[in-house]
């Protein structure tokens, strides 16, 4: 997969949290629970794609982050995110693990 079409995509998918964050900020109701559960998982995403996508561009992982403690990474995922990145394979993986 090219880089300029991550970038993008990390792009995209930042947007639909800040979009998310607005509708989440008007009054609550049913469907607030289910909205936080999709936020807290597309943050997650999009933090592992976007560590994965500052290493391919040579950034090493000290300079991207400095993580309180017990909220490391999951650099499995950043890894696999890495391999199919390289083999233009990239796809969706649940980051909530």
């Amino acid at each position: 997969m090219d880089l300029t079409i991550l970038k993008n995509e990390l792009k995209t998918k930042a947007l639909e949290i800040r979009q998310t964050k607005v509708e989440l900020s008007k009054p609550h109701d049913a469907a607030s629970a289910l909205k936080q559960c999709q936020l807290h998982i597309m943050k997650s995403h999009i933090r592992l794609k976007h560590i994965a996508y500052c290493i391919l561009r040579g950034t090493p992982y000290e300079r991207i982050e400095k993580p309180r403690e017990g909220n490391e990474p999951n650099m499995d995922i950043v890894q696999q995110f890495i391999r199919e990145i390289q083999h233009g394979q990239a796809k969706d993986v649940c980051a909530c693990a």
